[in-house]
């Protein structure tokens, strides 16, 4: 009976070996995906912060060109009225 219940205990021991293996293993991965979320998630914030400054660049520099706009018809308007 001895002889039959030492491989048993054996077997017991190894998987149980196996198991917290297993479950130290699935730790890390988790910890590792949540590592690579926050990255990912902190490069997503920086670009959306790039995109919104190259936004307000854009709306700055569409409001100069308005205004440049403005000013050479203004200027034309005024030779025109000088000419007459």
């Amino acid at each position: 009976m001895k002889i039959m219940f030492l491989p048993a205990m054996l077997a017991v021991i190894l998987l149980t070996f196996s198991a917290c293996n297993a479950k130290d293993d699935a730790a890390q991965l988790l910890n590792d995906g949540k590592k690579s979320y926050e990255n990912i998630s902190n490069e997503v914030k920086e670009i959306g912060t790039k995109i919104e400054e190259v936004k307000n660049k854009a709306e700055e520099t569409a409001e100069d060109i308005k205004n440049a706009a403005k000013a050479v018809e203004d200027a034309k308007n005024s030779i025109l009225e000088i000419g007459e």
